[in-house]
């Protein structure tokens, strides 16, 4: 994958995006029980997964009006801004939700803009590049869902908001360094 950089680096983002919101969601199912809430409260707050529905297409448009690469950036950022509110929402309900919401949306268009990266890129190719970003992000969910877990029998939800605030900021890093390869508009 030389001569295609966007292919390792786009799964390496999603690992890292997909493996924050698997440790997040590990966290939350293992926290608010232990502070008084019942697993139907997990429950409830999965539900706010149904932005990712309403978001989608929007996040896509938005992708290619002003490119998915820099679009990736922004949506970064929403999910930068999401796991900095993490640290103040491990008792507060509403904070969480906030929390969610902006990782949810994040996470999601960022999946969305780095396929679409690799979709404008050899098209004879797709399959494979798919092949390979798929693999790299359940490799990167995997760790991170073991290594989510032991963060938070560790140091509990102060651990699990630097786990992620960490991953985010990786997130960051990696979607800023991928602007080098974006392809000049026709």
């Amino acid at each position: 994958m030389k001569s295609l950089p966007e292919v390792p680096l786009g799964g390496l983002i999603q690992a890292l995006s997909f493996g924050l919101f698997l440790a997040l969601w590990l966290a939350i199912g293992l926290h608010l029980p232990r502070n008084g809430y019942g697993v139907d409260t997990v429950g409830y707050l999965a539900i706010i997964a149904i932005v990712n529905v309403l978001g989608s297409p929007h996040a896509g448009r938005f992708a290619d009006r002003i490119g998915a690469e820099r679009a990736r950036i922004y949506f970064c950022l929403a999910q930068l801004v999401g796991v900095c509110i993490l640290p103040f929402a491990g008792h507060n309900l509403w904070l969480l939700v906030i929390a969610i919401i902006f990782n949810t949306i994040g996470g999601a268009s960022v999946d969305i803009c780095s396929r679409t990266i690799l979709f404008s890129r050899a098209p004879e190719i797709r399959t494979r590049m798919m092949t390979i970003y798929i693999v790299i992000m359940f490799i990167g969910g995997g760790i991170s869902s073991w290594l989510g877990a032991a963060t938070y029998e560790y140091a509990g939800w102060p651990g699990i908001s630097i786990m992620a605030i960490s991953y985010a900021l990786a997130i960051m890093g990696l979607s800023l360094w991928g602007l080098r390869f974006r392809q000049s508009k026709a």
